[in-house]
């Protein structure tokens, strides 16, 4: 009997959920999980980075869920996660793909900059796991 290796690696039935997915890595991920099988939500900043994610998921005849949001902000991540409750009833797969960046010298870093960087990469990751 032969087995299809990628067979193992199917995702039916599991619900992922990829933050900056709006766009390059993050739509890329979340096409490749509707490739295997999962339903994905995904967030971005902007609706208008949302469509193409949206329609190569449906592409692959699953679901998707595509939401704008700031994973900086916890009333947003709590709003996203009410939304994936109402449409999947869970989540199964995570993957905090959102960074931000700032380029400044040390030394030149405005704070406020830093801390919208943390809140964005770390409190964010932190809060949607």
């Amino acid at each position: 009997m032969v087995v299809d290796p990628a067979s193992f690696f199917r995702l039916d039935g599991k619900v992922a959920l990829v933050t900056g997915g709006g766009a390059g890595i993050g739509q890329a991920i979340a096409t490749g999980f509707a490739a295997f099988g999962a339903d994905v939500a995904f967030c971005d900043l902007t609706e208008a980075s949302l469509g193409d994610t949206k329609a190569a998921v449906e592409a692959q005849g699953r679901r998707a869920l595509p939401m704008t949001g700031d994973t900086g902000n916890p009333d947003d991540i709590a709003r996203m996660f009410e939304a994936i409750d109402s449409t999947f009833g869970r989540v199964d797969i995570l993957v905090n793909n959102v960074g931000a960046t700032k380029r400044h010298r040390p030394e030149e870093h405005p704070l406020d900059e830093w801390n919208q960087v943390l809140a964005i990469g770390v409190t964010g990751a932190m809060l949607c796991a």
